[in-house]
């Protein structure tokens, strides 16, 4: 059985709990009226209305929609959109353009809670979009609508981080994805899983980018896919929030359960991948990001020189799976050198960390990962076998889980960042 299917195939119903997880039933998009303009498609079931004078952009969305559904469903395997009934302007997804303040917003019609939370969707969308700002937001529309076939229960980062990388994957247009991960690079101390709403084009696509990169075999898309259907749930009938359990963390789970992997092992390792995006990319992590190019930077919260140490300096707060790096050059370092490193941090949280050792080409040459036990807020490790290592990289993650009984739950916000220090200084 491949990856996708096991992913896909463990989904069951969750345990009831006591407390509101997810989101309101109520959606927060309002439908507009019907414009006086509409088109629908002959190869696809997709409807675009427009005001009176905007047939000429209802007709250019129109043919972008169908585009997006062959796409989408030829590439990523994401099912077409549920039909809505009489709720909206037509049976069909609908799709309206409007002046509005943003380029897309994504709503949610009322859900079918039996046997799991599946429903349909509707988009709005500026009208004044063109060339390829028009196909990102409706590809992301029609993914956004497809998503909710499977979960409409599901965080927004399901349908704002996978939906929006399915997007800019197949829609011939990466500026958006360059924008996102630029973005995200520049804060990653943030959540991986953080989005504020279903069309969030900020949300960082860090995750999936790893996943398509080194745990994929199939059509690009098609594991986010299965990841979606992993966590269908079904809402009690008298409830008035989503009770999304399983979550997307809880599908990685999954995902990284059956490439013989825990959980954090593979944050761990999509931490110090990231390190190597766009124009630091050295061939031998997942996936191949070079042509981000200075958009794949990642900030450090700290350089320190070989002459600096010793050197104590803070991390920024680390959100739930959002990591920190620090580097240390080693430039003119004498053979046998030894660093020791202790971190600490606040509690109660758990943050797993590594060093890299850095080669002259910015290549990483090996990995010592330092074994962090549950419930402890520090760890010291020494560094050998440094000669000919241009410098050392040294990269934390939050792992969220605060310990066995308390695991990370992506609906339980506000988070708490934990923030600690990093104390580097040479071995005697």
């Amino acid at each position: 059985m491949s990856l996708a299917a096991s992913v896909a195939s463990a989904a069951g119903p969750p345990p009831w709990e006591t407390f509101p997880t997810g989101r309101p039933l109520v959606g927060a998009v309002a439908r507009p009226e019907p414009g006086a303009e509409r088109v629908c498609g002959f190869r696809q079931r997709v409807c675009v209305h427009a005001r009176r004078g905007m047939g000429a952009a209802a007709l250019a969305t129109l043919e972008i929609a169908e585009d997006a559904l062959a796409a989408l469903r030829a590439q990523a395997e994401l099912p077409p959109p549920r039909p809505d009934g009489a709720l909206g302007g037509s049976p069909e997804l609908d799709l309206y353009l409007a002046r509005q303040d943003r380029p897309l917003r994504v709503g949610q019609d009322p859900p079918t809670r039996s046997p799991v939370d599946r429903g349909s969707g509707f988009a709005v969308l500026d009208e004044r979009l063109t060339g390829c700002a028009r196909r990102l937001s409706v590809f992301r529309a029609v993914a956004s609508a497809a998503l909710m076939a499977i979960d409409a229960g599901a965080e927004p980062a399901l349908f704002a981080v996978f939906g929006g990388y399915m997007a800019a994957t197949l829609s011939g247009c990466p500026r958006e994805l360059e924008d996102a991960v630029d973005q995200a690079q520049r804060a990653p101390e943030r959540s991986l899983f953080f989005a504020e709403s279903l069309d969030d084009a900020a949300a960082a696509p860090i995750l999936p980018l790893y996943l398509e990169g080194g745990f994929a075999s199939g059509a690009p898309g098609a594991l986010l896919t299965a990841m979606a259907y992993g966590g269908e749930q079904s809402t009690p009938i008298d409830a008035t929030r989503f009770h999304n359990r399983p979550d997307l963390f809880e599908v990685l789970r999954r995902v990284a359960r059956a490439k013989d992997k825990r959980v954090d092992e593979v944050l761990l390792d999509l931490a110090v991948s990231r390190a190597f995006h766009g124009d630091r990319d050295d061939g031998r992590h997942v996936g191949e990001t070079s042509w981000l190019g200075s958009f794949g930077r990642v900030r450090f919260d700290g350089v320190f020189g070989l002459k600096t140490l010793p050197r104590r300096a803070a991390f920024t707060p680390l959100e739930p799976t959002g990591s920190t790096y620090f580097w240390i050059d080693l430039a003119g370092a004498p053979a046998g050198l030894r660093v020791a490193l202790r971190i600490e941090w606040e509690q109660p949280s758990t943050l797993r960390w590594a060093a890299a050792r850095i080669g002259p080409a910015g290549e990483e040459l090996s990995r010592v990962e330092i074994t962090t036990p549950q419930a402890t807020e520090a760890v010291e490790r020494e560094v050998s076998m440094l000669d000919g290592v241009a410098a050392l990289l040294v990269v934390g993650v939050n792992v969220g889980e605060v310990g066995p009984g308390h695991p990370y739950r992506v609906d339980e916000v506000p988070s708490e960042p934990r923030g600690g220090t990093v104390y580097a200084l040479v071995a005697e």
